[in-house]
């Protein structure tokens, strides 16, 4: 071979060109049935319950909003009550009603955590929440609260809260499990 423009330097060049290539289309037609399967994360709200998908420090960051006039008797309100009831906040008990001692443990919460204080959980106040939930075993999901750790199964996606005696899904639309 010719040392006739730089053919011996541009031979390893293509080749790692088309190897990298090779290894691209590989991945694709390997990795495409599971990309193509996945769900988009999307709002709960609009499934009708607070749901989570593989991982859980991320899973509240699409929810609400809860508040007193939306949601307000909810098991999402339940699954909220806990949640401030694990970091200190809220004293009342969970009653699936978010009434003026949710609102104000709302507000405190949200203080302590740089967010704005309109007493309402939505996206960013629940996100700031689930920065503490931790994936244990099977369907349980662990919130490490400031004062105590609180236990919510998830199944099929959606989160169950413990009201009343059982777990119960954490719904936006249904007062039954309350």
């Amino acid at each position: 071979m010719s040392m006739d423009g730089n053919k011996l330097v541009d031979w390893p060049r293509k080749q790692f060109t088309r190897i990298a290539a090779y290894f691209a289309v590989v991945a694709i037609v390997l990795l495409y049935p599971a990309v193509a399967t996945m769900t988009p994360a999307s709002a709960s709200v609009a499934s009708g319950f607070v749901g989570g998908r593989d991982v859980v420090y991320d899973d509240w960051a699409d929810e609400g909003p809860l508040d007193s006039s939306s949601h307000r008797r909810s098991a999402a309100t339940g699954l909220w009550q806990w949640v401030l009831h694990a970091d200190g906040y809220y004293s009342g008990p969970i009653d699936c009603d978010y009434g003026p001692a949710t609102t104000a443990a709302t507000k405190a919460f949200q203080r302590a955590n740089g967010l704005a204080q309109d007493g309402s959980a939505g996206p960013l106040t629940m996100g700031a929440a689930d920065r503490r939930l931790v994936k244990e075993h099977l369907d349980y999901v662990r919130y490490q609260g400031l004062m105590e750790d609180i236990w919510f199964k998830r199944v099929n996606d959606a989160y169950q809260v413990y009201l009343f005696g059982g777990y119960k899904v954490a719904s936006y639309t249904s007062t039954t499990a309350c």
